[in-house]
Order: structure tokens, then C-alpha cells, then sequence
């Protein structure tokens, strides 16, 4: 092996299981921490589109009745697919110029979770 290289595999930041109806949706933060979310519970989700320059991050909003979630990333309209099949999911932030190195998937650049404001 070459110095300065890894045999670990490349990042993956969503992954998604065939087993039938998942009953959470984990979000791993920044800092490890894991927050897990029933699907019974998502309200609505938005996916903004990416406007006018080259490729911007799309952002994925996603609304449960306690926080809002928001993700950036690559490829989210996958993600929406996903999330309407209610498959496992496990969702983790990586680096972004690692994005293109599983194009036939989503990327997430970043997640933010925030308490979801009093109406």
C-alpha cells in the first residue's frame, strides 16, 4: 500500500436498508451525537432546489413536531424517494469533496437540528 493512503472505504452518509417500514430516522451529528426521530412523526419534508451556480448543495428540510431538521448535501431528491418507502435510514454528515464518489446515491454535507419554533 502506498504511504499516505487507506485501505478504508470511501465515506457513505446515507445509507438505507430494504427491511420493511423503519420506525426511526437517525441523524448522526458533527459531534456523534445520534438523534433518532419516529417516521410516524415527519410532518412534511421540503426539498429546495439548487439555484442558479454550478451544483450548489440542495437543502432538505425535514419537520417533525418537536425539532426541524435540515440537511445539505447532493443528490437529496434520492433521499425523498427513500424517505416515502419509509426504508431504515441512517444519515451522517461527511466532507464534501467526497461527494462524487457514490454518484448513484445522496450526499449529506451537513445536518442541522434544531427545536422546532412555537407557532
Amino acid at each position: 500500500m502506498l504511504k499516505g493512503t487507506s485501505s478504508k472505504a470511501p465515506p457513505e452518509t446515507a445509507t438505507a436498508t430494504s427491511d420493511s417500514r423503519a420506525a426511526f430516522i437517525h441523524f448522526i451529528t458533527d459531534d456523534g451525537r445520534e438523534f433518532g426521530f419516529p417516521f410516524a412523526q415527519l410532518l412534511h419534508f421540503v426539498l429546495e432546489p439548487t439555484s442558479g451556480s454550478a451544483a450548489p448543495p440542495q437543502r432538505l428540510l425535514l419537520a417533525f413536531p418537536s425539532h426541524d431538521v435540515t440537511l445539505t448535501g447532493y443528490r437529496l431528491h434520492l433521499l425523498c424517494d427513500w424517505l416515502d418507502q419509509q426504508k431504515a435510514l441512517r444519515l451522517k454528515a461527511e466532507d464534501a469533496r467526497f461527494a462524487n464518489l457514490h454518484d448513484k446515491q445522496p450526499f449529506i454535507t451537513g445536518i442541522t437540528i434544531a427545536q422546532a419554533s412555537a407557532s
